[in-house]
């Protein structure tokens, strides 16, 4: 059995290359995907459209690490965008790619010479213009639990925040120094204000317990104490003084965001998450905040730009979504962005009948089963069964991801 505490402290640990980095966190992944084949951990640019890969690494040997080079390299540009950009934190191949590209199966099959029948995927939201991806061959098809989605969701954000901090590190300098039980030894910048410092000696003490035996017992009780970040702002980093003495210190590491044009800070980091398909409850680990201050967040961004429902946010801030095609114009003497997009985008809108269609462009708007169901004459219960439908054919698990999903389409086809 995996450690998922030494996966996390393996993310934090700033000494080596970042191939060093990459390869420790690909052997450590290796027992808790169970994985009979080896592990391999991608880095991608997402700043000009289909992902650019930056980085590869994986477990075992570096004729593993080429393996996984030319397995990506040769898969098929929608299949690509399926796996990074349709929304989602973990699934595998068989869950969200067979259903809507079958000959993938196939392909996959060819490129690793029959040994590997699927892969499951977690992919972490790095900045607005980067992920990076976990991938674990299989030998046969693969469903992931609600528990490893769980655990896989946790471990991801960590080596998100790990690969964002390790490209940041020169530029940054730390604004907390604590004991490993919390006490304070010194504080700087934003961290000197209250709620910062308690919420920083909380945090330290948290991941100091969950370092114990009896924490790492727990790996989801250890994974939900030990969140992303601390308040959306700082990593917690070790650090050892000449003596051998350990300090956590708190480095400023907040996910970069594409111009957010009138939203705040922290809006704008929860409206590029809801863009990735993820849920309250995952964004609030991402970012180490509370549900409330997620649920705020997310409702004012979407007040701000005039939509209705968190389907639609999600749609507009997908990488292909509205947010990524406005363009600046004036009306008399006042600046305006203009943008404009299709609700539902043709090829994703071939995978469904025309009912579902209908009812996938009616979630998209904000609407309940309920209103689906006057509108259309319908029962509710035929309208879940048609969402349910949509979700299945689709790969997907939320009206969340079923926005980002749609604009991730619109985005792909238009390349």
């Amino acid at each position: 059995m995996g450690d998922w505490v030494e996966l996390i402290e393996r993310c934090y640990d700033l000494s080596g290359s970042d191939a060093d980095w990459g390869h420790r966190i690909a052997e450590a992944a290796v027992p808790l995907f169970g994985a009979e084949l080896p592990v391999g951990l991608f880095v991608a640019g997402t700043d000009t459209g289909r992902p650019v890969i930056e980085q590869v690494e994986t477990s075992g040997s570096a004729g593993a690490r080429a393996l996984a080079r030319r397995i990506h390299d040769g898969a098929p540009a929608h299949v690509l965008d399926l796996v990074w950009r349709t929304g989602g934190v973990v699934s595998s191949l068989s869950e969200r790619v067979f259903a809507a590209a079958p000959e993938a199966r196939a392909e996959l099959a060819k490129a690793t010479g029959r040994v590997g029948a699927d892969f499951v995927n977690v992919s972490g939201h790095v900045d607005a213009d980067r992920i990076v991806l976990l991938s674990s061959a299989r030998v046969q098809e693969t469903r992931t639990s609600p528990a490893e989605r769980r655990c896989w969701h946790r471990a991801i954000a960590h080596v998100a925040a790990g690969c964002r901090l390790r490209r940041r590190v020169s530029e940054v300098s730390f604004e907390g120094v604590f004991e490993p039980d919390g006490r304070v030894r010194e504080l700087r910048g934003r961290a000197r204000t209250g709620s910062a410092r308690d919420a920083l000696r909380h945090a330290v003490a948290a991941v100091d317990r969950v370092r114990t035996s009896a924490g790492r017992s727990d790996p989801e009780e250890g994974l939900a104490r030990w969140q992303g970040l601390v308040s959306g702002r700082w990593s917690l980093v070790d650090r050892f003084d000449s003596d051998g003495r350990r300090f956590l210190v708190a480095i400023p590491n907040e996910p970069h965001t594409l111009d957010p044009r009138g939203l705040t800070r922290r809006e704008a980091q929860v409206a590029e998450l809801v863009g990735t398909g993820r849920s309250t409850k995952e964004i609030a680990y991402d970012l180490g905040l509370s549900l409330s201050t997620v649920t705020m967040a997310a409702t004012r961004a979407a007040r701000k730009f005039g939509l209705q429902s968190r389907a639609e946010l999600a749609a507009f801030f997908a990488p292909g979504g509205v947010r990524s095609r406005l363009r600046e114009a004036r009306i008399g003497d006042q600046p305006v962005l203009v943008g404009c997009h299709a609700v539902l985008d043709p090829a994703l809108a071939a995978r469904l009948t025309p009912a579902e269609r209908e009812v996938a462009t009616l979630v998209i708007s904000g609407r309940s089963n309920a209103e689906i169901a006057r509108r259309r004459g319908t029962a509710s219960n035929t309208v879940a069964n048609q969402v349910g439908s949509i979700f299945r054919k689709l790969g997907i698990q939320s009206r969340a991801e079923l926005g980002a999903a749609a604009h991730d389409a619109l985005e792909s086809g238009s390349r």
